[in-house]
């Protein structure tokens, strides 16, 4: 299997574990549990750098693909 398309099957499988941590932050900020200020911002800004760099990397890996069938690699 080629590198690009394995790893944009991995990285779609990591943004949907980002997803659901976020949705458990959610939970634990709207009464479910108490987080102190520091872990709210820190899981917040975690979670938001992540989904980002995932998002990212996904469209890295569509212009990886269409170099790779250009140059004939």
């Amino acid at each position: 299997m080629k590198p690009t398309t394995l790893f944009p099957i991995i990285a779609v499988l990591s943004l949907i574990t980002v997803e659901y941590g976020g949705w458990a932050l959610l939970g634990f900020l709207t009464g479910q549990g108490r987080l102190g200020p520091f872990r709210e911002q820190f899981f917040r800004a975690g979670h938001a750098h992540a989904g980002v760099l995932l998002m990212l990397s996904l469209v890295y890996f569509v212009y990886l693909d269409k170099t790779e069938i250009s140059t004939g690699l």
